[in-house]
């Protein structure tokens, strides 16, 4: 299982995801999306308004669970 937390810069809400994931050893793949803007525009699609945005993919690379937004309460149920 690994996380896929995409982030824009400055956000205090994606900070504080990846602090809390470090904290509990939960490995994770920063995208930042400031960078990549055909990434934002496809999270936009699938109708994400704002960051950060989590996917949970296990080890065939399918996504298991996602949210948006600093959720400790989610990230604390995959540690």
């Amino acid at each position: 299982m690994v996380f896929n937390i995409y982030h824009t810069d400055n956000c205090v809400q994606c900070k504080m995801t990846m602090k809390q994931c470090d904290a509990l050893g939960i490995p994770y793949q920063e995208i930042n999306i400031s960078q990549h803007p055909e990434i934002a525009e496809q999270l936009k699609a699938e109708g994400y308004a704002k960051a950060p945005i989590v996917k949970v993919l296990d080890d065939a690379q399918q996504v298991q669970d996602e949210w948006f937004g600093f959720r400790p309460d989610r990230i604390r149920a995959f540690a």
